[in-house]
């Protein structure tokens, strides 16, 4: 099965600072864990129609992982729950981070189909 990346645009809310969401990438979401076959990164344009603003670059190793946890769209499956249950420092951090971003986040995913 092929790679995802999932890119997660961030739109800060009026007021929050960068530097602080950066830190909360950093300190919090970064060392947190994730399901089995999730790795995440944080990215800040520095060019282009997002220039200065954030998203996250979420890599899963392929279609099965992801429905596994997300199985139609944003649709959070029993599994992910459990998980962020067993987890609870992931679901504090990533709670954190979305507190200083408008919601919904904008996501779109790419399946891999040349590498």
């Amino acid at each position: 099965m092929a790679k995802i990346y999932s890119l997660h645009d961030f739109d800060l809310q009026p007021g929050a600072d960068p530097a602080e969401f950066e830190r909360v990438f950093r300190e919090e979401v970064a060392p947190a864990r994730l399901p089995p076959g999730f790795r995440v990164s944080l990215l800040k344009s520095n060019r282009g129609a997002r220039d200065g603003k954030f998203a996250a670059l979420l890599e899963i190793e392929d279609e099965g992982t992801r429905g596994r946890y997300f199985p139609r769209g944003e649709e959070q499956s029993d599994e992910f729950h459990r998980f962020m249950e067993q987890h609870p420092d992931t679901a504090a951090a990533w709670d954190s981070l979305h507190s200083m971003t408008l919601q919904p986040e904008t996501y779109t995913d790419y399946v891999v189909v040349v590498e």
